[in-house]
């Protein structure tokens, strides 16, 4: 458009230049020639008349007149040549046959050739108006097609994508997660910045649907896990408590066991949810003191002992005694019961669940690896254990909730350490590591490892 009006206004600019030259032209020169013309003929009808009255009567004033007229056409003839020559140098010739020869025919001829040129220049104007016109038609309608193009450009590129973006956000709204922003023409060669925003859209209709499918199912999850052991505590607990029930106390120690891990797997449960829903608004705010770390690690395999027996697994804890770390005690229990049930439940039957408790090479943090034996995950999926309500595929067996782990990474975070996980070979190892606070680690230098079963004063 800008290189359009430029060119139009160099246009119009060189016509009106033009015809305002030649309007000058007229003005300065061809009236003057016109004029001097007309006197030139005049004077030339004059003298014809005294040199034919001069035959007839010899009269010398009839000569003299003669005379007279013949320097008169000539002084006119150079005035006509100083006249013509600036604006007409091609008619400098015929101007000084006019000097020559004072007739009335080279006049005449002279009057012609100024007609015609001021003729041709008249139509040279009328076709450069003609011209214009017809340029400023043409660029006025080349205007209303870029125009409506831009119209267009900016309805396609703009108006629609945001008209399909509000469309979207009102779905979204009303609750329809699965509406995606149609990427379009209008979207992939419009304005970027829309393309970004569309897809930034769809990006987070897909995460909001994915987190709604992962609510369903966790909602489901739970009603199923917690009917479970809730229904054998309430089936254990009535065969305990009826009074013909001829039980042998083995039996009935076996009955307390029952009750006992279905009450644990439910208490268990309540506080994964109650940390997830503490770790999601940033509640954590522990209160820290240097206490016996394996200790902690004993109170949580004495918990979760029960389940482990009912599977034939063996809880085997490997550590120095006596290691003193800063952290908080329930989280930490929490953390150990989290990685042990996850251990019981995916490790096979009558197998072993080690727990190791050791020291970096700094002797500035405290490293803790549980490891079992059994169905493991693969590399893709190390990354992502930890996530809320991540699932691993050799869970499609077991039913859970998908926020232990979670919840493990998210205290061990809060007490500024770090969780990684591995798994090779049927082999499947959770650690974390925790800085041992002010003072570093106490117990764990110049001491070798040993079994917990060869430890005292835990």
């Amino acid at each position: 458009m800008i290189c359009l009006t430029a060119l139009l206004g160099g246009k119009a600019y060189s016509v009106a230049r033009h015809q305002l030259q030649d309007t000058r032209d007229l003005v300065a020169y061809d009236l003057k020639a016109q004029t001097l013309l007309t006197r030139m003929e005049s004077m030339a009808v004059s003298r014809d008349q005294a040199q034919r009255k001069f035959r007839m009567t010899q009269d010398r004033v009839y000569s003299d007149l003669v005379s007279y007229y013949d320097a008169a056409l000539k002084s006119s003839a150079g005035s006509l040549s100083q006249v013509i020559a600036p604006a007409y140098p091609e008619l400098a010739g015929d101007t000084e046959a006019l000097k020559a020869s004072a007739q009335l025919h080279p006049i005449q001829a002279m009057r012609s050739s100024l007609e015609l040129k001021r003729e041709n220049k008249m139509n040279r104007a009328h076709e450069s108006s003609e011209g214009m016109v017809r340029l400023i038609i043409s660029s006025f309608l080349l205007c209303i097609g870029v125009t409506g193009w831009l119209l267009f450009l900016f309805y396609n590129g703009l108006l629609e994508p945001l008209r399909a973006l509000r469309e979207a956000t009102g779905k979204l709204r009303q609750g329809d997660l699965s509406h995606r922003v149609s990427m379009r023409s209008g979207f992939t060669h419009g304005v970027s910045e829309l393309a970004d925003l569309s897809e930034s859209f769809n990006r987070m209709a897909e995460k909001l649907e994915s987190l709604d499918q992962a609510k369903t199912e966790f909602l489901e999850t739970l009603s199923h896990e917690i009917k479970n052991p809730l229904a054998a505590l309430k089936e254990g607990l009535n065969l305990l408590s009826r009074k013909d029930a001829n039980l042998s106390e083995a039996s009935r120690q076996r009955g307390f066991n029952a009750c006992l891990i279905a009450s644990k797997r439910v208490e268990t449960m309540i506080n994964n949810l109650l940390s997830v829903a503490s770790a999601e608004k940033n509640l954590f705010d522990f209160e820290k003191a240097q206490k016996n770390f394996p200790l902690a690690v004993q109170t949580a395999m004495d918990e979760v002992r029960p389940l482990a027996e009912k599977k034939g697994i063996q809880l085997q804890l490997k550590a120095a005694p006596n290691v003193m770390v800063l952290f908080n005690w329930d989280a930490m229990v929490q953390v150990f019961e989290n990685l042990l049930l996850n251990a019981i439940k995916y490790g096979q039957e009558n197998s072993v669940v080690d727990v190791e408790v050791s020291a970096d090479a700094t002797g500035e943090k405290i490293i803790c690896t549980v490891s079992n034996v059994g169905s493991g995950f693969s590399d893709l999926e190390t990354t992502h254990v930890f996530d809320r309500f991540y699932r691993a595929s050799n869970s499609s067996k077991q039913k859970g909730l998908g926020i232990g782990l979670h919840v493990v990474k998210k205290i061990i975070e809060a007490h500024e350490g770090e969780v990684s996980a591995s798994s090779s070979a049927g082999k499947t190892s959770l650690q974390f590591s925790l800085p041992a606070g002010a003072g570093g680690l106490v117990g764990i230098p110049g001491l070798s490892s040993v079994h917990l079963s060869q430890m005292e004063n835990l």
